[in-house]
Protein backbone atom coordinates (compact mmCIF):
# COMPACT_ATOMS: atom_id res chain seq x y z
CA UNK A 1 0.00 0.00 0.00
CA UNK A 2 1.28 3.60 -0.79
CA UNK A 3 -0.78 6.17 0.67
CA UNK A 4 -2.52 8.43 -1.34
CA UNK A 5 -1.43 6.49 -4.78
CA UNK A 6 -3.29 3.62 -4.39
CA UNK A 7 -5.21 3.86 -0.57
CA UNK A 8 -5.25 6.13 2.39
CA UNK A 9 -4.01 4.63 5.52
CA UNK A 10 -6.16 5.02 8.53
CA UNK A 11 -3.80 7.09 11.90
CA UNK A 12 -5.84 4.19 14.42
CA UNK A 13 -7.79 1.77 14.18
CA UNK A 14 -10.88 3.13 14.75
CA UNK A 15 -14.06 3.84 13.25
CA UNK A 16 -13.07 7.61 13.71
CA UNK A 17 -10.25 7.03 12.05
CA UNK A 18 -11.38 4.81 9.28
CA UNK A 19 -14.43 7.15 8.34
CA UNK A 20 -11.65 10.55 8.12
CA UNK A 21 -9.87 8.67 5.90
CA UNK A 22 -13.38 7.94 3.75
CA UNK A 23 -14.51 11.38 4.08
CA UNK A 24 -11.45 12.58 2.85
CA UNK A 25 -11.78 10.36 -0.32
CA UNK A 26 -15.19 11.48 -1.07
CA UNK A 27 -14.48 15.12 -0.24
CA UNK A 28 -11.23 15.34 -2.78
CA UNK A 29 -12.38 13.41 -6.16
CA UNK A 30 -8.37 13.86 -7.29
CA UNK A 31 -7.19 11.79 -4.47
CA UNK A 32 -9.81 9.20 -5.36
CA UNK A 33 -8.68 8.59 -9.05
CA UNK A 34 -5.35 8.93 -8.06
CA UNK A 35 -5.63 6.05 -5.53
CA UNK A 36 -8.20 4.49 -7.68
CA UNK A 37 -6.37 4.21 -10.47
CA UNK A 38 -3.27 3.28 -8.66
CA UNK A 39 -4.75 0.75 -6.56
CA UNK A 40 -6.32 -1.30 -9.93
CA UNK A 41 -2.72 -0.99 -11.51
CA UNK A 42 -1.51 -2.78 -8.37
CA UNK A 43 -3.65 -5.12 -8.52
CA UNK A 44 -3.74 -6.30 -11.88
CA UNK A 45 0.49 -6.18 -11.45
CA UNK A 46 0.83 -8.16 -8.50
CA UNK A 47 -2.17 -9.94 -7.23
CA UNK A 48 -3.46 -11.42 -10.41
CA UNK A 49 -3.63 -15.24 -10.93
CA UNK A 50 -1.21 -15.23 -13.26
CA UNK A 51 1.57 -13.35 -11.18
CA UNK A 52 0.58 -15.11 -8.02
CA UNK A 53 0.68 -18.83 -10.13
CA UNK A 54 4.32 -17.59 -11.40
CA UNK A 55 5.90 -16.69 -7.93
CA UNK A 56 4.67 -20.15 -6.71
CA UNK A 57 6.23 -22.01 -9.18
CA UNK A 58 9.63 -19.88 -8.73
CA UNK A 59 9.88 -21.11 -4.89
CA UNK A 60 8.59 -24.71 -5.96
CA UNK A 61 11.43 -24.55 -8.56
CA UNK A 62 13.70 -22.81 -5.58
CA UNK A 63 12.99 -25.49 -2.98
CA UNK A 64 13.55 -28.52 -5.57
CA UNK A 65 16.75 -26.71 -6.32
CA UNK A 66 17.63 -27.11 -2.77
CA UNK A 67 17.00 -30.30 -2.34
CA UNK A 68 19.45 -33.47 -2.08
CA UNK A 69 17.59 -36.75 -2.97
CA UNK A 70 20.32 -39.08 -3.17
CA UNK A 71 21.18 -41.68 -5.90
CA UNK A 72 18.18 -42.96 -6.97
CA UNK A 73 15.62 -41.06 -4.93
CA UNK A 74 14.39 -38.62 -7.33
Amino acid sequence: MKPSETGLLATETTVEAVAAAVAKLIGDPELYQRCSAGALRYGKENLSWQVIAERICDVVATVADTLDYGPGQG
